[in-house]
């Protein structure tokens, strides 16, 4: 199952009882608040639901699915 940020907010407009626009701003800054923890190289652990980290993965083949033209895929963390 597929949960987007609109499903997020509209969940929480009809629980909580905000409005629709403060609850998007309310979930929009909750993942702001994650990947930007992560951009400093901290790890992110939400007890009760999961981690989230930064794997270094190398450098690798690829190959362009519209064309099947290889290249190289740059060394980073995602």
């Amino acid at each position: 199952m597929t949960i987007t940020k609109q499903d997020l907010t509209l969940h929480l407009s009809d629980t909580v009882g905000l409005t629709v626009k403060e609850c998007a701003a309310l979930v929009d800054t909750f993942f702001d608040t994650i990947r930007s923890t992560l951009a400093t190289g901290e790890d992110v652990k939400l007890s009760g639901f999961g981690s989230f980290t930064l794997r270094e993965k190398r450098a690798r083949s690829g190959r362009n699915p519209k064309n099947g033209e290889p290249f190289e895929i740059t060394a980073g963390g995602w």
